[in-house]
């Protein structure tokens, strides 16, 4: 392989989540970032195109062990923070999203199931769903 190729491949080698970008995960987790704030801060590692009628992530840095916790908490809290105006509808679908298909972050064992259920049911259908279900 030459010089050339090997570089471009270093180069383009995903990186480690550095503490920055983790605490931004965690801000965004807790809702003090917005979904483009997230993506600006990690810095090209972290890409989201929303469609029509699919949602598209890029991931390319190493998935982080121990992930940042995703917890029931975390949704209730933010369903909470919509039903009072604090997030619009659409903050919370782009947040419920980024949760689905950004790598950093991880469930929570116990609720993995619920989470996952909530979070897809919030990221494709939060103009119908009914806040007061939570």
């Amino acid at each position: 392989m030459g010089l050339l190729r090997r570089l471009r491949n270093v180069v383009n080698a995903p990186k480690k989540l550095e503490d920055r970008h983790i605490d931004a995960c965690q801000q965004f987790l807790m809702m003090s970032l917005d979904c483009d704030e997230l993506i600006a801060r990690l810095e090209g590692m972290f890409t989201l195109d929303f469609g029509d009628s699919r949602r598209l992530a890029h991931c390319s840095f190493l998935v982080p062990e121990p992930g940042v916790q995703v917890r029931r908490i975390h949704i209730l809290r933010a369903v909470e923070m919509c039903q009072q105006g604090v997030v619009t509808v659409q903050n919370l679908m782009q947040w419920a999203t980024v949760l689905l298909l950004n790598e950093a972050f991880e469930f929570e064992v116990e609720d993995s199931e619920w989470i996952a259920d909530v979070l897809n049911d919030l990221s494709f259908n939060s103009p119908k769903l009914e806040m007061d279900q939570f």
